[in-house]
C-alpha cells in the first residue's frame, strides 16, 4: 500500500490500467492524492481491485516466468547464488507467491 499512499507507478498498476483502462482517472486520482490524504480504505479498494481485476495474479506470474527465466541462464553453482538474490528481492510479496 505504499507504492499507492506515495504515489508510484508500480507494476500492479501498470497492469491493472493495461487490463482495465476505463480505471485511469479513478487510479490516477488515488496516485496524485498526498500521502496524508490517501487513507487504508482507499489502499485497501486498490489492492481488492488489483487482485479481483487480474493484475495481481498477471504480476506474480510474470515475476514467476522471469525467475526462471534467469534462473535457467546460469549454471551451478552460480544458480543457487542467483536463486538466494531472487528470493531476497520478493521477500516484502512472498506471502503472495
Amino acid at each position: 500500500g505504499n507504492d499507492l499512499r506515495e504515489g508510484k507507478i508500480s507494476c500492479l498498476v501498470v497492469e491493472h490500467l493495461a487490463l482495465h483502462p476505463h480505471e485511469r482517472p479513478w487510479l490516477l486520482a488515488l496516485l496524485r492524492r498526498p500521502r496524508a490524504e490517501t487513507d487504508a480504505a482507499m489502499v485497501a479498494e486498490a489492492t481488492a481491485r488489483f487482485a479481483d481485476g487480474g493484475a495481481r495474479k498477471a504480476v506474480l506470474q510474470t515475476i514467476a516466468t522471469l525467475r526462471q527465466q534467469a534462473l535457467q541462464c546460469v549454471q551451478a553453482p552460480l544458480r543457487e547464488l542467483l536463486a538466494a538474490l531472487l528470493t531476497q528481492m520478493v521477500e516484502p510479496i512472498s506471502h503472495l507467491l
